[in-house]
């Protein structure tokens, strides 16, 4: 009994240690919490709103401008930024790449975004989401990861919000919305599938609503679990328990299918296969289903043979009945 007991504590420090070490596998230096803002940039941005500092009226657009550049500018280093803008017709990252540590580059190319257009506010979700899944793939899901939606009106162009705004928490993924002097406020369609959502009648309170969504409180979700619950659990209970505290939501992009893997046809390997055209840049929706594992996966393989194969030598030492001599 007292075996069984040493193989069930030793079972769950060991589950313990690979459950912390997948974030140093990723890399210390690497490890970020990412934020995707997704800027309205449609034609009614160019309307104005009224500035309570000043008493007087300003741009929404401008309004945004400065209330982002006020806010992205105290984003701690350890948060990578990047803000997708439709304005025109066009859909595009203000950078590139499009995420990354807060740089003056970000600013700069935030002062050339002039509004028009309508409003594909579905496809800006679903480009800001797919982004965010595949920064997180790539970090073996370590990290926190948020979708910022800022916008004065209703979907217009493209398929609707309701197509994909409602797969976003499913995901994993924190979305906050902010009306900017928006009719109806709260009523706003996105309010109803959005963590939280924040109306912004006027500059100030754009800037303050930022605020409020970019800082994301510790401790929430995303916070690391008590380990210490399992002691004293059967052995299967354990196992069972530690490989659901594992399991993430799946990173392939939103209103896709999930990846089916198939053997490669070693007949078919050298048939020449032409490249598809480049797609327009006129409302490009971005897919990040090619995001691969790469070495980080084969050496959490590694740990994880390591572990079982431990496991199976100290089980079998303690279970050897001992030979005495006389």
């Amino acid at each position: 009994m007292n075996g069984y007991k040493f193989l069930l504590r030793l079972c769950v420090v060991l589950g313990i240690v690979s459950f912390f070490l997948i974030p140093m596998m990723v890399g210390a230096a690497d490890i970020h919490n990412t934020t995707v803002i997704v800027l309205d940039g449609s034609g009614s941005m160019d309307e104005s709103m009224r500035d309570q500092a000043t008493g007087q009226s300003v741009k929404k657009m401008d309004a945004a401008k400065k209330a982002l550049k006020d806010v992205i500018a105290k984003v701690p280093s350890d948060t990578h930024v990047g803000i997708l803008v439709f304005t025109s017709g066009r859909m595009g990252w203000l950078t590139d790449p499009p995420l990354g540590q807060v740089q003056e580059n970000i600013f700069s190319a935030l002062d050339q975004v002039s509004p028009g257009g309508g409003t594909p506010l579905g496809l800006g979700i679903k480009n800001g989401t797919d982004m965010l899944l595949h920064d997180r793939q790539t970090q073996n899901n370590v990290g926190r990861y948020q979708l910022i939606v800022v916008t004065d009106g209703e979907n217009t162009q493209g398929p609707g919000v309701d197509e994909y705004a409602p797969l976003v928490a499913p995901r994993g993924i924190r979305m906050d919305v902010i009306g900017v002097a928006m009719p109806g406020g709260a009523t706003h369609q996105l309010a109803q599938w959005a963590d939280s959502y924040q109306p912004a009648d006027d500059a100030v309170s754009l800037q303050t609503a930022l605020k409020k969504a970019i800082v994301v409180e510790a401790g929430g979700k995303d916070a690391p679990a008590d380990f210490s619950a399992t002691a004293g659990l059967p052995m299967e209970v354990a196992k069972v328990w530690l490989a659901a505290l594992s399991q993430t939501p799946p990173n392939y992009p939103l209103g896709e299918q999930p990846p089916v893997e198939t053997k490669p046809n070693p007949a078919s390997a050298a048939v020449p296969v032409a490249e598809a055209p480049p797609a327009p840049p006129e409302l490009v929706q971005s897919s990040c289903s090619t995001a691969g594992t790469g070495t980080i996966g084969s050496g959490l393989t590694t740990l994880m043979l390591v572990i079982i194969i431990l496991t199976s030598l100290v089980s079998r030492r303690r279970l050897i009945p001992v030979r005495i001599r006389r």
